[in-house]
């Protein structure tokens, strides 16, 4: 629902932080420092107020993972395949928060 006063709908926030965060993940950097530095733009989203209900378990289940795993600094450590696994929950998140593909 578009907000009548600027025209941009309640969730533009979290699909910007959430598509910095899918522009982060990408590149030739390994996956522990592009999740480090996903980690500071997804952990800036507050889902009570940037996400719609059905998409904020999935959100916080993120978060909380982020959230331990930034407590980490300087750098996030997962194995490569849990790195792998959880970008790819951060790319699902925005995509569906996008009406999909």
């Amino acid at each position: 629902m578009a907000n009548a006063d600027n025209g941009l709908d309640r969730y533009d926030y979290a699909r910007e932080k959430l598509w910095q965060a899918v522009e982060t993940l990408v590149g030739d950097r390994d996956i522990q420092t592009r999740l480090t530095s996903a980690a500071e733009i997804v952990l800036r989203l507050m889902p009570d107020k940037h996400l719609p209900s059905e998409h904020r378990a999935e959100f916080e289940d993120i978060k909380k993972i982020l959230e331990q795993l930034h407590a980490d600094l300087p750098r996030i450590r997962l194995t490569s395949e849990e790195g792998v696994n959880l970008a790819g929950r951060i790319l699902s998140l925005y995509t569906e928060l996008r009406g999909g593909i």
